[in-house]
């Protein structure tokens, strides 16, 4: 769920930096955005420390900002930036994923 969340929301944010329509997909993803962000953030209790963690929690944070941006009144260009900095959050998490992936099928 977490991960389908994930590639929706780059999706949104892609579309967004592409076309400068923020509220597309208002209506299908705002629900999503909290119960992904809930989610996230209860995976943090469950993970061990260091980079699995510190990734978890920018992700939580990058889903709860698809909520609070619904409701509060932000400028264009702050939300182009916070669109660019969750797509590269999202990227981020798809490469670390990939290296240890690589790293347990070497071993």
């Amino acid at each position: 769920m977490t991960v389908f969340s994930l590639i929706l929301f780059t999706f949104e944010d892609i579309w967004f930096l592409l076309t400068g329509d923020v509220r597309a997909f208002e209506t299908i993803f705002l629900p999503l955005a909290a119960f992904s962000s809930v989610l996230w953030f209860l995976s943090l209790f469950i993970l061990a420390e260091g980079l699995p963690r510190l990734v978890v929690v920018i992700l939580s944070a990058s889903m709860a900002s698809h909520v609070l941006l619904r409701f509060t009144a932000v400028p264009s260009q702050q939300i182009k930036a916070i669109a660019i900095c969750r797509v590269l959050a999202s990227l981020g998490l798809v490469l670390l994923y990939l290296r240890f992936r690589s790293e347990v099928a070497e071993s």
